[in-house]
């Protein structure tokens, strides 16, 4: 599902720097291990424990860096996140025939497309793959 870009209650400041394209308000996190190209950037912001979450995409780091120091929601959290493409992935199979050995953990290919949304600290992560 699509989520539509709401004209009336974007700021002046994401109007201007937000994403032509939205991406799917779900998105796979953290997921898949390698990624083919980043696409964009996702500022996630929320209450807790009310669980009211507001995501705004961005085409660039420094745009959603920007976005997170000029608006100050009364927000318990805010965090930035990549949204890679992924022309084919990786997930953990305890009987998958690939294994990262920087991990030790076996993972199978699957060989689609899809797009996912990564942590920050993940997008430098470089697997050393061998047969299992």
């Amino acid at each position: 599902m699509k989520r539509p870009l709401s004209e009336k209650s974007e700021s002046s400041f994401t109007k201007k720097f937000k994403i032509e394209k939205s991406f799917s308000y779900y998105l796979p996190i953290n997921s898949g291990l390698t990624f083919s190209k980043v696409l964009g950037y996702r500022v996630i912001e929320g209450e807790e424990p009310k669980q009211c979450t507001l995501i705004n995409d961005f085409e660039s780091l420094s745009q959603a860096e920007e976005f997170v120091k000029k608006n100050n929601n009364n927000c318990n959290f805010r965090i930035i996140r990549a949204i890679v493409f992924q022309d084919g992935f990786y997930l953990e199979d305890n009987h998958g025939a690939i294994l990262d050995t920087n991990k030790n953990i076996r993972y199978s290919y699957i060989n689609r497309q899809r797009v996912s949304e990564w942590d920050l600290s993940l997008i430098n992560y470089k697997p050393v793959f061998r047969l299992a």
